[in-house]
Order: structure tokens, then C-alpha cells, then sequence
């Protein structure tokens, strides 16, 4: 789970936040024909719908700033500032948006997508002693809660729906200790993901007087007698500045020690390992994928002593094992190894390959007895494979097919394994399996109905070559029997960054699209981790152009192979891939019809300004350095937005309580499209309240939310359960 986590801490996204859908370049007009208006009878055609007019944004002009040489307009700057003014403008694009969600009705999408949309969840097993705990979320839960299961059966431990009725509070992380009697977990309201972290005893299911707040996606190792632990936690209202504290239950938690972050730089990011016996803590301390320092603290001295400093990789998944610190890192292997060393040799000189890098990257690691897992991505799917502790394969666990393993949990005494598995038509399933079989085999532990039945799809992965040869893997999936003849309404989704990997995953929209005759493909483009450190290298700062330019290949690539046609292609991207769809809307406004983007970075000048961006220029870099500052503003959405271009649909979501991504990046975007455009293809803007990045919202509002974004969809590219999908000026 901690290797999950981190890897989605640092992406800024996770693994869990996609969302959006659709697209379109022709008037909307032209493009109705398969709809209907809600108050007229199925069989009446849409009225034609003139461009929408949208709510006044006087454009600054004066505000031209020069940054490293560079003259850079910020015509909206004022919506950063000026409150009053901007929350009336986002109020009547409110109502627009409104407006135009109410001219269409599809017959039976609402159904459609509350069945898809009420499949259940599971995630994050974690076994101490005989205890194993769980994420779960039933099909009538708004909320997931959190499950223990041991002897007894199954029962709810932590149940969000209970603790708040206005189903806003969620369940951030958890952290049972070494005898699965105490639960730390950290809850947090309106997705802002700043948890204030509870202790539950298991047994009695009572809850402990400790309340620690501001322990935003906290790092906690518990000591071996379950009587405190060591942890992170922020100052209050602090987005920055980690630090590292030991709290002994019952005590007064603003008089914890302070272990580790004094005059540290803002943005270094700490993590914690604790040895089993509970002598040595392990603090690394993370500079995006550039940088690691590891240092280790003696609990019964309380002396600390550096073990690396300034080492040109990253170091993650630590763990001690009689005496010897092993350790997954790219160091001189940019799909990374598996390093043993000890404290007193810790130089990279001294280190012992255990697990030679091989063709395709290792992602985590876990030890448990006498043998060593690995989680590795091969064929950008994922394996699961059993060495001895000398680094020997052993054998590797049997997975119902090619897809993704979300979170796994290996049991350090029994070797027992449980694990998270899905794919494109394979719900989440809790699995579990023992390594000390010869050849261990994952049988269901706890499974997921869904409506989608994969006999009726299928799967394939392709590769395409990119504007410089680079062959770039992408998976397409659809409704067998498909005819290739460019009609498909089809929705491509990328990432591209922060070594993020797409490997196949069940997704409740994509299931909703492909069971309504549409086409879904991801592209495993640079920036992510699908090939290592190196692939993920090749997408950032400078090199972030091969990014959209893979992107574009993918759909050109869809396109050229009869799978659909520009007028029925949707890019689709959130957060990080939000970004990459805003610079495909202005780099290529005329292959595609509709960008769906939520929650993303437009303003590439000013990102790092917003709170927590600064974490993120390892990525991208910073206007703030003078090489970085033209590369910026060659790619920046926001900048790059040109008069009289007839730009595609688009649709721009945001939340008002997102902590990653503020909110005025979207803003500033959707008001600077809306007054270029020449085409009367609608651009759209929606503002979530009480709501965040993607993570802890209530399942009655993400099923309206993707209610709303298929009928935009729908509206621009044609319905996909329709034979009279409309035909479009090209």
C-alpha cells in the first residue's frame, strides 16, 4: 500500500482522479441530429442551437509582465484577485452550462450509467496477524468504508456514510498496527485530502482520544508494542514543509518530538520505515525522481546520522532485514533494481544487487520470510513475481488476465499475499495467495459484480509510431464486431507524466462507454513509467512536447485505421492529463471535436505560484529559472490561445476545494477560449462546490457528474447506442 500511495502522492494525481469525456469542431447545429430536446417526443429532431453566449470576462490587456526577456500577456489575471467580480462570472457560467445540459435527453443514458456507476470498490488490503483490513465500497454506499476481516467474518471498522450525512467525509488512508489491534487513519471533508488523523481499537471498535490534525497524505510507521509511532504531519495551513514527529498514545500531540525536517527545503517530501524490532527508523527524504536523502535515526539514542545525501536517483520501498537495508532504486538503472547494503556501507559503491534490472521496470517491492515479490510492469501490464532472498526467480503468481494490481499487502511472518487485480472488464477483486507454494495461484478472497458482460468486448494492444519513430503502446477497447468505417464516437484518454503508469484498469465510465457502442483507448505516452525512468525522463521539462506530440500520433493513429474520424473524436485527461488536453486544444484545434479536461494546469507561468506547485518543478520546471521559462510558455495552454482559430468543444471541470490544482487555472482558460474562438463549437465551464481533486466524493454526485459529461458528449460527437449518428461538416 505505502508503495501505491507514494507513487500517487507524487504524481499529483492518482490513480484514482480520471475524468471527462468528448469533442467536437464543427457547429453544434450540425451536430444534434441523434439527440433530442427533454421536453419534446423521442421521434422530433433537435432545434438548432445557435453559439452560446457567453458570460462577459473583460480581457486586461495592459497586464504584460517580462520574465527572462520574454513579454507575457495574463489578460485574466484579475480572476486570481478580484473575488467579487470572478465569482459572478462563474455563477453565470454556472447557469450556461446548466442551459445546455438541458436542451438533451438520451434515452436511457441516466439508467445506464447508474447501473455502471454503482459497481462496487475495493482496495488497499493490508494483513496483521489474522487480521486483514480493507476498502470497500457496496453498490448503495456513497462512501467507501473501511472493512476488517479475521476469524469473527467481516465487519465495518470505519464508515464514512455514519460519521457525515452529507456524505463528504472519506476515508484518506490507514494504517493498522504490527498486531492488527490499533487502526490510524486519517479522514478529511469536501476533498481538500487534509486528513486529521484517529486511532480505532480493532477489538472493542472504540475510538482512541488521539486526534492529530494536518496530516495530509501522512507517512506512519507504528512501533513494534503498538504504543506510538512515527509519522508526518504539516503546521497548520501549511502546504509545504514536511516534518517527521513521534507520538506516544495519550499524549498531548502538539508536544510530539520532532524527529526530522527542520531547515529542510520546503518541498522535500519525507518518508518513514521503521525496522521490526523498532530500533532504526529509515527517513528518506524525496526531491521529485532527482534527488534522495536517507538518513537514519536511532530510537533509543534519538540520534540521527546521515546515510546518503544528494544522490542523483530515487530511492523507494525500504525495508530491514537482519540487519541489511534493501531497497528499490533507478540509480545506473532507469528501470531499477533491487539494492541490499548496511548502514555502515550505505555509499552506492558498497551496494548489493540482489534483482538485476531487466527489459521492463519494477515498480514496488515487499520481503516477507524468506522470499522477495516484486511488482513489475511488463507489456504495460502487471506481474507479480516470487524470488528467494539471494534474488533467485522462484516462480511468479497466476493473474486471471492482463490488467493492473491497484495495492498488495505481503504478511512478513506467513508470506501470505492479498491483492487489489482489475482490468478493462474485470472489476476490482481482492485476491490472496501463498508464497510459500510452488507455484502460488490468486483465489478470491472478496469480488465485485458488474453489469458489463466481456464476452461482448474485446481488448487490443497496438503500438503506433510517434512524430519521431518512437513506438508508443496503446490499448483499444470496444463491443465485438465492430465495422472500421471512422463513424465510432471514440474517447482517448493520456497522462503523461510523473511516472504515472496506465495499465489496464476497470473504469465505470469507460464501461458505460464501450457498453454504449463507443470506442475507449489510452496511449501509454512518454512522461509516464511504462518503460522506466527513461521513458518517463523523455516526457519531462523540455522534452514535455513529446507528450502532446504522442498524444497526437494516437489519435491520428485511430483516425488512419478507420476507427473513427476527427468529428467523433474526444480526448479526455485530468489533472496532469488535463494539461495535455488544453495543449492539444490549441496545438491541433483540428483533430478532434470535443477536449474533456478536469481539474487541470493551463497557466504554465504562474502554476507554481498556487500552492502545492512548487512540488511539482522537478516535472516541469519553473518560470522562476530563466532555461525553463520559454519552453513554458511554448506549450502553456492558457498563453497559447490565438483570435479568430475555430477551436473544438470543450469542457472545462473544476472543484472549488481542490488542494492540488487550483481552480482559477480552468477559469482563466475557459474565459480566454470562449473569447477567441471563431467556431460556434460550445466551451463550456463547471465548478464543482465542497468538492476536490477527484478523491472523496459521494457516488450520487460523481454518477450526476457523468450523467452531465456523457450528455455533452453525446451532444457533439453523436450518441454511440444510436444508428443515426449525425453527419458532420469535416
Amino acid at each position: 500500500m505505502i508503495a501505491i500511495l507514494h507513487r500517487m502522492l507524487l504524481t499529483g494525481l492518482i490513480s484514482i482522479l480520471i475524468m471527462v469525456l468528448l469533442g467536437a469542431c464543427a457547429s453544434v447545429s450540425e451536430r444534434c441530429g441523434s439527440s433530442k430536446p427533454a421536453s419534446e417526443s423521442k421521434d422530433t429532431e433537435t432545434p438548432p442551437m445557435n453559439r452560446p453566449t457567453y458570460p462577459a470576462a473583460a480581457a486586461d490587456l495592459s497586464q504584460i509582465e517580462d520574465i527572462h526577456g520574454y513579454s507575457i500577456s495574463d489578460p485574466y489575471r484579475w480572476m486570481e484577485n478580484d473575488q467579487a467580480t470572478t465569482e459572478a462570472w462563474i455563477e453565470a457560467q454556472q447557469k450556461l452550462t446548466q442551459h445546455y445540459l438541458e436542451q438533451y435527453e438520451f434515452e436511457g443514458l441516466e439508467q445506464q450509467v447508474k447501473a455502471h456507476f454503482s459497481v462496487g470498490y475495493l482496495a488497499n488490503p493490508q494483513t496483521r496477524g489474522d487480521r486483514t483490513f480493507f476498502v470497500k465500497r457496496d453498490g448503495d454506499m456513497e462512501q467507501a468504508a473501511l472493512y476488517v476481516r479475521d476469524a469473527t467474518g467481516e465487519r465495518v471498522l470505519i464508515n464514512p456514510n455514519q460519521i457525515d450525512p452529507e456524505f463528504k467525509t472519506a476515508i484518506d488512508w490507514a494504517y493498522p498496527s504490527p498486531n492488527g489491534k490499533l487502526l490510524a487513519y486519517g479522514l478529511s471533508k469536501d476533498g481538500s485530502e487534509n486528513s486529521t488523523l484517529y486511532i480505532l481499537d480493532v477489538e472493542t471498535n472504540t475510538a482512541l482520544s488521539d486526534t492529530i490534525p494536518e496530516a495530509r497524505h501522512a507517512s506512519l510507521a507504528w512501533t513494534p508494542d503498538s504504543d506510538g509511532f512515527y509519522y508526518t504531519r504539516y503546521e497548520a495551513g501549511d502546504r509545504y514543509n514536511r516534518k517527521a514527529y513521534y507520538h506516544k498514545l495519550g499524549d498531548d500531540p502538539q508536544k510530539d518530538a520532532l524527529i526530522f525536517g527542520e531547515k529542510r527545503d520546503k518541498t522535500d517530501w519525507t518518508s518513514l520505515e521503521l525496522s521490526d524490532d523498532g530500533h532504526t527508523l529509515l527517513i528518506s527524504e524525496h526531491r521529485g525522481w532527482s534527488n534522495t536523502d536517507l538518513y537514519l535515526f536511532d530510537t533509543k539514542t534519538k540520534k540521527r546520522r546521515p546515510l546518503l545525501t544528494d544522490l542523483d536517483a530515487s530511492i523507494l520501498d525500504l525495508q530491514m532485514v537482519e540487519g541489511k537495508i534493501y531497497a528499490l532504486t533507478n540509480y545506473q538503472a532507469p528501470k531499477s533494481r533491487l539494492v541490499a547494503f548496511t548502514p555502515q556501507k550505505a555509499a552506492p559503491e558498497h551496494w548489493e544487487t540482489v534483482i538485476q534490472e531487466s527489459d521492463w521496470p519494477i515498480e514496488s517491492f515487499q520481503i516477507a520470510i524468506d522470499r522477495i515479490l516484486t511488482l513489475s510492469l511488463k507489456k504495460v501490464s502487471h506481474h507479480l513475481n516470487v524470488f528467494s532472498i539471494t534474488g533467485e526467480c522462484i516462480s511468479e503468481v497466476t493473474l486471471p488476465t492482463f490488467g493492473m494490481i491497484e495495492s498488495y499487502d505481503l504478511e512478513k511472518d506467513t508470506g501470505e499475499l492479498t491483492f487489489v487485480f482489475n482490468s478493462f472488464f474485470h472489476p476490482p477483486t481482492l485476491y490472496g495467495a501463498s508464497l510459500n507454494t510452488p507455484e502460488p495461484t490468486a483465489r478470491v478472497l472478496a469480488a465485485i459484480e458488474t453489469p458489463l458482460d466481456p464476452d461482448l468486448f474485446e481488448a487490443h494492444q497496438v503500438t503506433y509510431p510517434s512524430f519521431d519513430g518512437t513506438r508508443v503502446n496503446m490499448f483499444i477497447v470496444h463491443k465485438k464486431g465492430l465495422i472500421l468505417n471512422g463513424s465510432t464516437p471514440t474517447l482517448l484518454y493520456g497522462y503523461g507524466g510523473f511516472q504515472v503508469n496506465m495499465a489496464p484498469y476497470f473504469s465505470r465510465r469507460v464501461a458505460t462507454w464501450i457498453d454504449r457502442g463507443g470506442v475507449y483507448a489510452v496511449a501509454n505516452i512518454r512522461g509516464g513509467g511504462e518503460y522506466g525512468e527513461a521513458w518517463h525522463e523523455a516526457g519531462m521539462r523540455g522534452k514535455k512536447f513529446q507528450v502532446f506530440k504522442d498524444f497526437e500520433y494516437a489519435a491520428r493513429y485511430l483516425i488512419t485505421k478507420g476507427y473513427t474520424r476527427p468529428a467523433k473524436l474526444v480526448l479526455e485527461g485530468g489533472s496532469n492529463g488535463g494539461l495535455l488536453v488544453g495543449a492539444m486544444t490549441v496545438s491541433t484545434p483540428y483533430l478532434f471535436a470535443l477536449g474533456m479536461s478536469s481539474v487541470g494546469l493551463y497557466d504554465m507561468i504562474r502554476y507554481h505560484r498556487f500552492p502545492p506547485g512548487e512540488l511539482w518543478v522537478p516535472e516541469y520546471g519553473s518560470t522562476d529559472n530563466p532555461d525553463d521559462t520559454g519552453y513554458l510558455l511554448g506549450y502553456s495552454p492558457y498563453h497559447q490561445v490565438l483570435p479568430g482559430v475555430r477551436y473544438p468543444a470543450f469542457f472545462g471541470h473544476t472543484a472549488d476545494t481542490d488542494t492540488r490544482v487550483h481552480w482559477v487555472h480552468t477559469a482563466k482558460f475557459v474565459a480566454a477560449l470562449q473569447a477567441a474562438t471563431a467556431s460556434d463549437a460550445p466551451i463550456l465551464f463547471h465548478i464543482d462546490r465542497r468538492a476536490g481533486h477527484g478523491q472523496g466524493k459521494g457516488m450520487s454526485d460523481v454518477t450526476q457528474e457523468y450523467i452531465d459529461k456523457f450528455k455533452i458528449m453525446f451532444s457533439v460527437v453523436g450518441d454511440p447506442a444510436t444508428s443515426d449518428i449525425p453527419d458532420v461538416n469535416e
